[in-house]
Formats: structure tokens, C-alpha cells, sequence
């Protein structure tokens, strides 16, 4: 099974056409920024700055959320630890609580 890491294999995002978007700007998808275990492709040992900061540069990201299914407890931690690092290294200004998307006018 393959070593996936972020020098190696530079996460990618899956953008929706925009034209299939009532709002503007882009929505995407990838797998989860700093992951780690294994997973479909190989054993992930991801680096949470290093995605986040190649989903900025290369793609623009401003705004990541987390969609995704219950986690077990014994995960819920490093995710949490995770979020936190998004949202104070990448988002600072963002606060989870009130986000909201606007729909075009």
C-alpha cells in the first residue's frame, strides 16, 4: 500500500461546474486536509499546514467546512484539534457558528 503524503501526493479539489450553482463563487471537494490512516488510494500521513496552505495558493480555498459523517469519539479530538488550526492559521476571521452562503441577486 502506497505512503500518500503532501510533498508526494499534492491534495487536489473537485470543483461543481458553476453553472450548476445558484450562488456565486465556486464550491469544491477533496479528501481531508492533514489526513491520516489509511484510505482507498494508500496509507494517508497528510500535513495540515502544508494542504491548507496548497488549497489557498493553488485553488483559492478562503472558506473550508468539514461535511462528513459522525466520527467515532476516539477521533473527535484530533478533528477538533484540526479545525481549530484551519480556522485560527487560515480563517481567522471566520466564525463557524454564523457562516452562511448568499445567494446571487
Amino acid at each position: 500500500m502506497p505512503q500518500l503524503d503532501s510533498r508526494t501526493s499534492p491534495i487536489e479539489v473537485h470543483f461543481v461546474p458553476s453553472s450548476e450553482l445558484p450562488l456565486k463563487g465556486r464550491v469544491g471537494f477533496t479528501l481531508a486536509p492533514g489526513r491520516k490512516g489509511p484510505g482507498t488510494a494508500g496509507k494517508h500521513d497528510r500535513d495540515l499546514d502544508a494542504d491548507m496552505d496548497r488549497l489557498r495558493r493553488e485553488y483559492g480555498v478562503t472558506l473550508p467546512l468539514e461535511v462528513g459523517t459522525p466520527h467515532p469519539a476516539k477521533q473527535s479530538h484530533r478533528r477538533h484539534q484540526a479545525r481549530s488550526t484551519i480556522h485560527q492559521r487560515h480563517a481567522p476571521h471566520h466564525n463557524p457558528r454564523t457562516a452562511h452562503i448568499q445567494s446571487r441577486s
